[in-house]
């Protein structure tokens, strides 16, 4: 695309938190790592739209990894109780980012493998860009109903995902 002098000034490049492919990479390599029971299914979400180059939409996704795909399960508008809940935790915690990461179970004990989950998902965002992970725990888990799905889930832990030296995704 070339732009006109008088145009440039209309171009904003979206500055995404992490690429769809490096999430997909990092999702696997944590369930590669433990046992797919241990750590229940992964879900990301985006709190706002463009946090994840190729995914711009804010919502919920669940990652299917036998299809390498990310299934769009609900957004914003869909669901806004879930997402006034995470915002109610991210305040009360002074948590910064608008990307997450979370493993829901049925189980709404999973203390042991939380902080395996937690180190070993941390590693793996050290390792893949300028990025930082904090986790926080939730001490009365979030039952989710996902119709997609067919089921409930307990979400428990919760891995914020920002760039690191206090960059944040612009809404």
């Amino acid at each position: 695309m070339i732009f006109k002098e008088d145009q440039q000034n209309q171009v904003r490049l979206i500055d995404y938190t992490i690429d769809k492919d490096v999430l997909s990479q990092i999702i696997f390599d944590v369930l590669r790592s433990l046992r797919k029971e241990e750590c229940g299914l992964p879900i990301i979400v985006a709190t706002e739209n463009n946090v994840i180059n190729r995914m711009e939409s804010a919502g919920v996704y669940y990652v299917n990894i036998r299809k390498n795909e990310f299934v769009y399960l609900f957004g914003k508008e869909d669901y806004k109780r879930f997402f006034e809940s995470l915002t109610v935790v991210q305040e009360r915690l002074n948590l910064k980012g608008s990307l997450l990461i979370s493993f829901l179970t049925d189980s709404p004990n999973q203390c042991s493998v939380n902080e395996k989950l937690s180190d070993q998902l941390n590693e793996l965002i050290h390792l893949h860009g300028d990025l930082n992970c904090e986790s926080t725990s939730i001490e009365h888990p979030e039952v989710i109903t996902f119709p997609l799905l067919n089921t409930n889930f307990n979400l428990r832990l919760l891995h914020w995902i920002k760039k690191k030296g206090g960059v944040e995704h612009v809404k």
